[in-house]
């Protein structure tokens, strides 16, 4: 395609101008350019990345223009334009009155022509679609702006802008730089013209998926610079009320999308389901209203053909573009909310196209018609007959009639079969995914990711010893709680272990101890495999007691706060035992020790949620005894402090500690929200894992870059850390079997306020259906202290965003559709359209 455009422009038919070309293509296109390098009046620039997208690429151009330019034209690489479209753009910027020596229009910034697209229009039901919406859109909607003297949009390619102008606002980098700058040329006052006279011949896009990842593309950067731009144009001086209206109509230009989805979707629900109406709204009404939607598309289409005096075969993609339009909305109504709504834009997403001219193309015949129709009887302004030619036949030979029916049944049978999933056709990503960090707040018993209690187990010691051991039977990838109390001060806990060699960070955990009296200490092994038993070990030989929890739900997020110091013994009697933990919807778990000789007169309980006491572990031996009560309360408090007390019915000694335990995290396309951010903990041999809260549709990811961005604290002594990252998916919601798409080791840095890793695969990868996606945080090395991963808070936005997501075309039913309607009524539709090309009968 590039050369054939540079072959283009080389034939151009005026005499000074500049040719730059700016290539950050990854494929042959390099080779063929560095052919043209040397050529006279042509400027080749490459660039080794595609920052700023297009935006980017057309400033880089802007840098190496000639200074003394003054109007500057774009074409994209897809586009031929004929060899006397320059002074056609530039008859736009001057005018003659009265005979009266040119006068250059001052208020004039930019001329858009027609981007024709007729070079491929017969590659395909598709290409003949899209060259007929094209046709509506600039030979009735746009000439009719123009007439109007309302706001004109640049489009992209096939426009001639003042270099002036240019120099001084620049491209921007938005995923709609065109319109973009169409705005902020009307707020310096400008004004953009339209012709068709100076069309330009382009390819259209040929496969579903491309076109819908552009019109995703073009909905998103529409409505995103809608709303940047919203109040500058509303306010602008320069422009007239004709002018606002019709921005205000081009704001909801892609939004109407979503808007027709609820509008017709609650009309059809009240109609045919409730059978109901809104006073005065007849059934007749509605589906008035819902034909008149149905014909106004096609019947623009038709018009536009017929302006342009177009071959009759081309009026047999009136009905693809009306089955296109129809497809496209669900994707374009959910990228202009997404533009509406976001903070930035998505990044760019190019469309391919195939480089086949199907059809002899020469300057169009229907502009004496148009000219006539907008500004009166007139020279038609064609100018010569330049004539390009079809490089590859025309059309695919035609089936036989037979073959014909053949097909459209096995499609209709097909429509049956899929419509469920048409109603539920999934959205394309125009552009790489940014999922975001989330905590969920789970409520016992409800969800897959409620935590619950599972099991528990105790021992009783009946002699001082150095190692005590609990027997229990636990489950894969739960979480375990160990607890254990010591009579005295002479030993301390130095370690925990169990059969499945499962890792109790020693740098967290939750420890209370009375002088003269003993010590309790709480450790947890997050995401565990099976075990059998659990061993504590002391520094000397100590009398304890023991009990160990399981608990699942809580496999993926590790501790949320821990709590001891100072809740210890007391002299006053009673004896009043609190002790209190930071806990928002989180597990909390309890341990109150003290001397067999008193018992509770009032708890221990919970100070709000539900107390769970499991049965008091007493030990007796070694000259004192000792008695450790344990409890927990599942989700459910909103509260931030929760307390576990009780009261003594005399003065005793006593140690106590709590433990708190966020639940499943969850990652998601949505931006968070709250003020404080979540924390997980992460220390040797630690997992914090998220995943989506739904299962997805089969999807491709592309080969690309992924970069995850982090925000790191570590209050009790900053450290750096390795960890193994893993993006991937997984049969269940915990990903407890999770199939890694990218995995690689980086360093976690210490105080990080939005720090990267990045890492870069060579090859897509296909999502099973229903399945969750995962993403992993396993730390391998670690120092003394843990580090802290901050994420779900709006200043701290833990992220990963992923290369290019692409759902297959699950609406296949509606593709469908679109292909059986011009099967079926083409033949028909021959019979009733205008002749327009038909030569006259002779007599």
């Amino acid at each position: 395609m590039i050369e054939r455009l540079l072959e283009c422009c080389a034939a151009f038919e005026y005499r000074n101008y500049e040719v730059i070309v700016v290539d950050d293509s990854t494929d042959e296109s390099t080779d063929i350019l560095a052919r043209w390098q040397a050529r006279p009046g042509f400027r080749i620039i490459h660039r080794t990345s595609r920052d700023g997208f297009k935006g980017g690429a057309l400033q880089e151009a802007l840098r190496y223009t000639d200074p003394r330019t003054e109007y500057i034209v774009i074409f994209d690489a897809d586009s031929m334009p004929f060899p006397d479209s320059l002074q056609r753009f530039l008859a736009y910027f001057y005018q003659r009155r009265n005979g009266d020596p040119l006068k250059k229009r001052d208020e004039v910034g930019a001329v858009q022509s027609y981007q024709w697209h007729v070079l491929n229009k017969s590659e395909s039901w598709l290409t003949e679609a899209v060259r007929t919406e094209y046709a509506g859109s600039y030979m009735v909607e746009r000439p009719y702006q123009e007439a109007l003297g309302s706001l004109k949009m640049i489009a992209g390619t096939a426009y001639m802008i003042r270099a002036d102008l240019l120099r001084q606002l620049g491209w921007g980098r938005s995923l709609t730089e065109d319109w973009e700058l169409t705005l902020r040329l009307y707020c310096l006052g400008y004004k953009v013209v339209y012709t068709p006279y100076a069309e330009t011949p382009a390819e259209c896009v040929s496969t579903f998926s491309r076109f819908v990842r552009q019109r995703m593309r073009w909905a998103e950067g529409h409505t995103f610079n809608v709303r940047k731009h919203f109040a500058s144009i509303v306010r602008s001086r320069y422009l007239n009320l004709t002018e606002k209206v019709e921005f205000l109509f081009y704001s909801t230009y892609y939004l109407q999308a979503s808007l027709f989805l609820l509008g017709n979707l609650s009309w059809l629900l009240a109609e045919l389901v409730f059978r109901v109406h809104v006073p005065q709204w007849t059934a007749m009404l509605g589906w008035s209203l819902l034909f008149t939607n149905l014909l106004a598309l096609p019947l623009m289409n038709v018009s536009g053909l017929v302006l342009e005096a177009a071959p009759r075969k081309d009026f047999g993609g009136v009905l693809g573009a009306l089955a296109l339009s129809y497809m496209v909305v669900p994707f374009q109504a959910y990228a202009a909310l997404k533009g509406l709504f976001e903070k930035e834009e998505g990044p760019w997403f190019r469309t391919p196209k195939t480089g086949r001219i199907t059809d002899p193309t020469a300057h169009l015949k229907g502009l004496l018609r148009l000219r006539k129709w907008l500004k009166g009887p007139g020279r038609n302004g064609n100018g010569k007959g330049h004539h390009i030619e079809a490089t590859s036949s025309q059309a695919p030979p035609r089936p036989a009639r037979r073959l014909a029916w053949i097909v459209s049944a096995a499609m209709v049978l097909t429509l049956a079969a899929l419509g469920v999933n048409a109603a539920h056709a999934p959205t394309v990503e125009a552009a790489g995914t940014t999922f975001y960090l989330h905590q969920i707040d789970t409520t016992p018993g409800t969800g897959t990711n409620a935590i619950s209690f599972v099991r528990s187990a105790s021992a009783t010691e009946t002699a001082a010893a150095s190692t005590i051991t609990v027997n229990i039977s636990s489950t894969s990838g739960d979480l375990l709680v160990a607890i254990v109390g010591l009579a005295n001060t002479t030993a301390s806990l130095s370690s925990v272990t169990d059969s499945g060699n499962n890792y109790y960070p020693p740098s967290y955990g939750c420890t209370a101890g009375a002088s003269g009296f003993g010590a309790n200490y709480i450790k947890w092994a997050p995401n565990a495999t099976a075990v059998t038993s659990v061993t504590f070990n002391f520094s000397a030989s100590v009398l304890a007691t023991a009990q160990v929890m399981e608990f699942s739900g809580v496999n993926t997020v590790i501790a949320q706060d821990y709590t001891g110091n100072g809740a210890q013994g007391s002299s006053t009697s009673p004896a009043s035992t609190t002790i209190g933990t930071t806990n928002t919807n989180g597990l909390v778990v309890g341990a109150i020790q003290s001397p067999a000789a008193v018992t509770f007169s009032t708890g221990p309980t919970f100070s709000v949620g539900t107390t769970n006491n499991l049965a008091k572990v007493e030990s007796v031996g070694g000259g004192s005894t000792d008695d450790l009560i344990s409890g927990y309360s599942l989700p459910g408090v909103t509260t931030v402090t929760e307390n576990y007390s009780g009261t003594y019915g005399s003065a005793a000694g006593w140690a106590a500690c709590t433990a708190s335990f966020r639940g499943m995290a969850n990652m998601d396309t949505t931006a968070p929200t709250s003020a404080g951010a979540d924390v997980c903990f992460m220390d040797l041999h630690v997992n914090c894992t998220w995943a989506t809260q739904s299962t997805v549709s089969t999807q491709t990811i592309g080969a690309g870059t992924y970069t995850f961005q982090y925000w790191t604290n570590s209050p009790n002594g900053q450290q750096n850390v390795t960890a193994t990252l893993t993006f991937g998916y997984s049969p269940d919601v915990g990903c407890s079997a999770l199939t890694a798409i990218t995995s690689w080791s980086a360093t976690l840095i210490k105080a990080a306020a939005g720090a990267t890793v990045t890492n870069t695969t060579s090859s897509s990868t296909t999502i099973p259906d229903n399945s969750y996606l995962c993403w992993k945080v396993t730390i391998t090395a670690a120092g003394t202290n843990e580090l802290w991963l901050q994420y779900d808070a709006t200043t701290k936005s833990t992220n990963l965003n992923t290369p290019t997501i692409t759902v297959p075309e699950l609406g296949l039913a509606l593709l469908g559709l679109a292909l059986v309607a011009p099967l079926v009524g083409r033949r028909r539709l021959r019979d009733w359209l205008p002749t327009l090309n038909r030569p006259a009968t002779r007599p």
